[in-house]
């Protein structure tokens, strides 16, 4: 289960301890569970390259982003492209697990999970739009206690991340050209 504070008392880099426990009926139980956190600024994403309606950009494309502050441990980026044609998208999370961290670039196509598909390379003269769509930071991967969500576009879970299925978008949402 994950629980949500937005208490007043909260402040970042002040430490929370919480205690939980089952009521019935009024009653307490005997046993409960004793928590820390630390919680973490607030943060967001902004989008690098390919820049706002570039032209010309290559069919494997690097794509960069840059948080606008560093935020606990770990951060887990995920990206969308948008095939402006075609009304298609692709969603990758970068890089695949374990290492998260300091990420903020990846290159189409760069691991082959595309190759012998229509996506191995984008398409010639055409627009796309890009935007990081899940930009997570953590204070630790495998046992988080604190969480930071710069953006969770289509509210998605995460195995080991109490981040719940709250949706929302970050800053920037770019569209370039490929050329030939």
């Amino acid at each position: 289960m994950s629980y949500r504070d937005s208490g007043p008392a909260l402040a970042v880099g002040s430490p929370v301890h919480y205690r939980v426990s089952a009521f019935r009926d009024g009653d307490e139980s005997a046993w409960s569970n004793l928590a820390l956190t630390t919680p973490l600024e607030p943060w967001d994403v902004r989008l690098v390259s390919p820049a706002d309606e570039t032209i010309n950009v290559s069919d494997t494309p690097t794509f960069r982003w840059k948080p606008t502050r560093r935020v606990g441990r770990h951060q887990i980026y995920g990206v969308l492209l948008w095939d402006t044609v075609l009304g298609d998208s692709t969603f990758w999370i970068t890089p695949d697990p374990p290492d998260y961290s300091e990420q903020l670039s990846w290159t189409w196509n760069q691991e082959g999970r595309y190759t012998g598909t229509p996506w191995q390379t984008l398409q010639s003269n055409r627009v796309y739009e890009w935007e990081v769509a899940y930009a997570v930071a953590v204070d630790d991967l495998d046992n988080p206690t604190a969480v930071s969500v710069a953006a969770n576009r289509f509210g998605l879970g995460h195995p080991n991340i109490p981040i719940g299925n709250i949706g929302f978008d970050t800053t920037d949402n770019f569209s370039f050209t490929t050329g030939n």
